[in-house]
């Protein structure tokens, strides 16, 4: 659904619904990762939520985090 590349402090986010396709019972799921250029190397937490609000407020906490370098 969302990926998103810090080029400079080498982090990747990527937003995705799981199970696929599944609406009645997946969840937005959130998963941060460290590695080498941004590449999906070494993942740094996990975060599912079937709230969009939710979603939006960890997106930002962490994107903040990457640009404070506190993730």
């Amino acid at each position: 659904m969302l990926q998103m590349k810090h080029e400079r402090c080498s982090r990747l986010l990527d937003v995705g619904w799981y199970p696929e396709f599944d609406l009645a019972h997946g969840e937005c799921a959130l998963h941060p990762y460290d590695g080498e250029n941004g590449d999906a190397e070494h993942l740094l937490r996990e975060f599912g939520t079937k709230n969009r609000h939710a979603l939006v407020v960890e997106i930002e906490r962490i994107r903040l985090g990457v640009s404070e370098g506190q993730i």
